[in-house]
Formats: C-alpha cells, sequence, structure tokens
C-alpha cells in the first residue's frame, strides 16, 4: 500500500466500540459480558456438584463447550 498522507483520528467510547475522524463508528459488542455470566454461572455448578459423579462430567463438559465458544 502506498501512504496517501490522510492522518485518521480514533475515539474509544462506550456507545461504540470506536469513532474515526470521517464519522464512522463500529458498534460495541457487549456479548463478552452475557458470556461471563454464563461461565460463572456454569463454573459453580461443576464447583457444587460431587467429585466422579456423573452430573459434574455433564457440567464440565457443558463448560467445556462455553469456553469453546468464547474462544472462537
Amino acid at each position: 500500500m502506498t501512504p496517501t498522507g490522510k492522518a485518521i483520528n480514533l475515539d474509544v467510547g462506550l456507545n461504540h466500540f470506536y469513532t474515526d475522524s470521517t464519522a464512522a463508528t463500529v458498534p460495541n459488542h457487549r456479548y463478552i459480558r452475557k458470556i461471563d455470566k454464563a461461565l460463572k454461572q456454569l463454573q459453580k455448578r461443576v464447583s457444587r456438584e460431587k467429585k466422579g459423579s456423573s452430573n459434574r462430567k455433564k457440567a464440565i463438559n457443558k463448560l467445556g463447550i462455553k469456553h469453546l465458544k468464547v474462544s472462537r
């Protein structure tokens, strides 16, 4: 790419992820907050189950699936 000599200013905010000097905005993704809440609930369920039980294995599997979704 060849430089154009133009500078772009970026403003990071809460309502929009960022706004540049041409007034183009990118929406702020709030899915991380929802996933954090779900991870917290699933981890709590795993910790409450007895070690070695089948319900604990199911809870660990659900937690692993949710972590996989977060990583993707």
